[in-house]
């Protein structure tokens, strides 16, 4: 089910008494109206949840997701539900909650919708600050910047805890160092199974 953007970052006159006149994110939602309560919420990148699950302020039950360097973090506003504990460590993709209309005490304290939110870190001031999702482009789905794709990843399918029968040394390596000792092992020590290493 294709999803639609019903209010984009920046400047805007909702004509709602309780909305902000400066939106600091993009609001989401599949077709209006309660018909969306309920409809699953992804992460958008791999990290750590942290969890406000109460109806308390304007931003609701709230899930915040920061990244794995923490130098960016996004927030799912509004949420009916929360699927995630508080320190969980997620990836890409995984449910995070159920879209709702949660805030100022209420469960339908606004319209049902989800405020997805993007901040990223003033390294100067120390403090997340909103992030424009198009980046300044055209207001368009198209143009909404991936999260994920600002991960720095080393080989992130490759899973030292599989090494446990390795030296411990090799496990201090790095990974390219590592994949060249495999060149030199005996055949059918490992495996690559889905892009990761499997001892035999």
């Amino acid at each position: 089910m294709a999803y639609r953007i019903d209010s984009w970052f920046g400047p805007r006159n909702t004509g709602l008494a309780y909305a902000s006149k400066f939106h600091k994110g993009l609001d989401i939602n599949f077709g209006g109206g309660r018909a969306d309560y309920g409809a699953p919420v992804l992460g958008t990148h791999d990290g750590v949840a942290s969890v406000k699950d109460n109806l308390k302020g304007n931003e609701g039950r709230m899930v915040t997701l920061t990244s794995p360097d923490g130098k960016f973090r996004t927030k799912y506003l509004h949420l009916s539900s929360i699927n995630v504990e508080d320190g969980q460590k997620i990836t890409e993709m995984t449910q995070v909650g159920e879209i709702g209309g949660s805030r100022i005490g209420k469960e339908f304290g606004g319209q049902v919708h989800l405020h997805y939110q993007i901040e990223r870190l003033n390294e100067e001031s120390g403090k997340f600050e909103p992030y424009n999702p198009t980046e300044g482009k055209d207001r368009k789905e198209s143009n909404v910047v991936d999260p994920q794709s600002w991960i720095q990843k080393k080989e992130d399918t490759f899973q030292m805890s599989q090494l446990s029968t390795m030296d411990a040394d090799a496990t201090r390596v790095e990974l390219n160092q590592f994949f060249d000792s495999l060149k030199n092992m005996k055949t059918g020590i490992y495996k690559v199974v889905n892009g990761k290493i499997i001892l035999n």
